[in-house]
């Protein structure tokens, strides 16, 4: 456009001349006429008019020239002046290296991430600044680039001059002068933060595989149509689930045995609800009790994606559970039971602690010493037992030492006799928490016992005397026979005196 300007301002320019000639010599020196002049000038005339002309168009055209190699001139120093802002203020690492290795050139930004100066620069070459493990790589790409290719988004691993590794990624290409390879230029971009990022994402990654693997609970991961997406080790052995084919391994399949899951299920609400759900059943399929939690999978825009199921194996916990209600339940009858026989029973049942205050008694207690339960709470054992100071130390030092106390007959001031025995009470870690004391009234049977010692006192003296007059009465018999025998031996001697006295 510009040029086109400066052809029509020359040719208004000699046009104009054209004219101007024309009148003055028509005019002023008599040369003809103007029309004469316009259209048939004489030879040297129309000769000195064209090179008048060509004066002027050799005039623009250097003008025209000459502002144009200024605005290019200007345009490289302010494009040079970009190119030095940019080159050094870049963040990226700007090098130029030479066929040898050796660096031409490097920004700011390259000299601070290296750790190098433009003096190191001089005793260094490309291959001293790249860490060992990726040499053979980076020569590779090194001649790709010499051999006229460009490399783009290599990766490689400098070594600051520290000695610290720098990850970096960038593109290469080469530099001609005269249609020779003259150097290398790259730029690369410090990626080191990145891999690190990239090396705990894998870790993390690793990690979370590793322990989703170990969980001894269940965990599927479902998509909206319940297919199971992923699962963990547990699940894969416990559910069966083979090599999963995502539009086949269906959820309720493997849990339930079926193509839907049960009426009324509570996970299948989590689509409706988007709320986490917590539950347990007996799974007639797996012929186990499983406690579930199903979480909601939601999208960063809240949309429901699918379900995570975990699921745990609490058979045995039920079992725990319904050992664990028996024994409660025997608990609670044995209570009820020792409840009744403690306020029912015939005997004297209290509760003493260490300084014999009375925590508790039955209903016996009470009505052995005549007065409500409540008011004998609290006060000593001993008010009640007047025992003889021998006695009573007994106890109070089997007590105390927490030691087991076997039954022991105990009389009483009153003249009563008990039955008496006590069972030392002691917390998980062996603290002595209260006594037992249980006393039988045997005064009755003691009565009894002492009427029959003394019938057996009576008896025996009558026996004695029984045996002293069969003693008598036995005696006498013996002498009654001696007295018939010598009767009978005088009788047989007196019948001898009469048969001889016949005979005389």
């Amino acid at each position: 456009m510009k040029k086109l300007k400066y052809i029509l301002f020359s040719m208004g320019i000699g046009a104009a001349n054209w004219i101007a000639n024309s009148v003055i010599n028509a005019l002023i020196f008599r040369e003809g006429t103007v029309t004469s002049q316009l259209f048939a000038p004489d030879p040297h005339e129309i000769w000195m008019r064209f090179l008048f002309w060509s004066i002027i168009l050799l005039l623009v055209h250097a003008r025209g020239t000459i502002a144009e190699r200024r605005k290019t001139e200007q345009a490289m120093v302010e494009s040079e002046e970009r190119y030095h802002t940019l080159f050094e203020n870049a963040h990226d690492m700007i090098q130029s290296v030479g066929t040898d290795g050796r660096f031409i050139f490097v920004n700011p930004a390259w000299l601070k991430t290296m750790g190098y100066t433009q003096d190191d620069l001089k005793t260094i070459t490309m291959f001293d600044i790249i860490h060992p493990d990726c040499r053979e790589h980076c020569a590779a790409a090194f001649q790709r680039v010499m051999s006229g290719e460009a490399a783009d988004n290599v990766e490689a691993t400098f070594i600051s001059k520290d000695r610290h590794k720098i990850e970096v990624e960038g593109n290469v290409n080469m530099r001609f002068i005269g249609g020779k390879v003259l150097a290398t230029q790259g730029i690369f971009h410090n990626i080191t933060e990145r891999k690190k990022m990239e090396s705990q994402i894998l870790q993390a990654k690793q990690d979370w595989e590793d322990t989703f693997n170990t969980i001894t609970d269940m965990i599927t991961i479902h998509d909206k149509d319940f297919n199971i997406i992923n699962a963990n080790k547990s699940a894969e052995k416990i559910l069966g689930l083979p090599l999963l084919n995502v539009p086949k391994s269906k959820c309720d399949e493997y849990y339930h045995g079926d193509n839907r899951p049960p009426e009324e299920y509570p996970s299948c609400q989590c689509l409706i609800t988007k709320q986490p759900a917590a539950f347990e059943l007996f799974e007639p399929h797996l012929n186990i009790f499983i406690e579930i939690r199903a979480i909601p999978r939601l999208d960063e825009d809240k949309n429901l994606v699918g379900l995570i199921h975990v699921v745990r194996d609490i058979t045995e916990r039920k079992k725990a559970e319904e050992k664990l209600t028996a024994l409660l339940n025997a608990v609670t009858k044995a209570k009820v039971e020792w409840e009744m026989t403690f306020n029912n029973a015939m005997e004297i049942i209290i509760l003493i602690d260490k300084n014999f205050d009375i925590t508790r008694c039955n209903k016996r207690f009470a009505e052995f010493v005549g007065l409500p339960v409540e008011e004998l709470l609290g006060r000593k054992c001993y008010e009640f037992f007047t025992c003889n100071p021998e006695q009573t130390g007994h106890c109070v030092g089997k007590i105390h030492s927490g030691e087991l106390k076997e039954w022991t007959e105990v009389k009483t001031n009153t003249g009563d006799w008990f039955y008496v025995s006590h069972c030392p009470i002691v917390d998980e870690k062996g603290e002595f928490l209260h006594s037992i004391v249980i006393a039988a009234d045997i005064t009755a049977l003691k009565n009894a016992q002492r009427m029959l010692t003394e019938s057996e006192k009576e008896l025996k003296k009558r026996v004695e005397d029984l045996e002293k007059f069969y003693a008598m009465a036995v005696g006498r018999e013996l002498k009654m026979k001696e007295l018939k025998k010598e009767t009978a031996q005088l009788n047989a001697e007196l019948s001898k005196y009469k048969q001889h006295g016949d005979a005389g």
